[in-house]
């Protein structure tokens, strides 16, 4: 009777301890954004390299979803549609930065910063890609946020075939050296972390 009880204890105890790990079923688009952000959640990676600031930062449907539709009113078949756009698809955030500004600010040539800016607006599936531990995945598409100056950081969002990255244990998101002095950074992510995280609760 006594292991019996001792046995109950212990299985209880696990179960509070799992409760209390685990995310909730579902949250506001400002709880999962700070979800993201918890670096104990695996979702964001961040290095300081040459003075410059670099993070990057899984991007789940439900954001890019809650994005696109909340000035718009998401009845249930847009919101099937826009599910249908994103789902098929894993997505990561690159942002760059130096100080407190876009690390593209600090170039002093005028022909140095127009080589960049091309780069970063259309030429960037030379220098990034995610590997497994058997493949290579590249970029579908890219797109940099223009901020013209005016924002805290360099930042662009990566799109990768999803069906290419859910069936092993981690995946790897890789830089190369591309004009900022960086040289080639690695950031791993377990793909268990990129699946288990809370779902927006959209109002359909």
């Amino acid at each position: 009777m006594i292991v019996m009880n001792k046995l109950k204890s212990a299985f209880f105890f696990l179960l509070a301890v799992i409760s209390a790990c685990s995310s909730p079923e579902f949250v506001s688009p400002k709880e999962l954004t700070s979800f993201i952000l918890e670096p104990e959640n695996g979702l964001v990676k961040k290095k300081e390299v040459n003075g410059h600031n670099i993070e990057v930062l899984f991007r789940p449907t439900d954001l890019l979803i809650y994005q696109e539709a909340k000035n718009q009113l998401l009845d249930e078949d847009h919101y099937r549609s826009l599910r249908r756009k994103y789902d098929p698809n894993v997505y990561f955030i690159l942002k760059i930065q130096k100080g407190d500004r876009e690390a593209l600010r600090f170039q002093n040539h005028p022909y140095q910063y127009g080589a960049l800016v091309q780069k970063l607006s259309f030429g960037m599936t030379d220098f990034v890609n995610l590997t497994t531990s058997s493949d290579t995945i590249p970029v579908m598409a890219f797109s940099i946020d223009r901020t013209y100056d005016l924002g805290n950081s360099t930042k662009l969002i990566f799109v990768f075939d999803r069906k290419k990255v859910e069936n092993h244990e981690w995946v790897q998101f890789n830089l190369s050296e591309f004009g900022l002095g960086l040289g080639y950074q690695h950031f791993r992510f377990k793909v268990d972390d990129l699946k288990r995280l809370p779902s927006i609760e959209f109002p359909i």
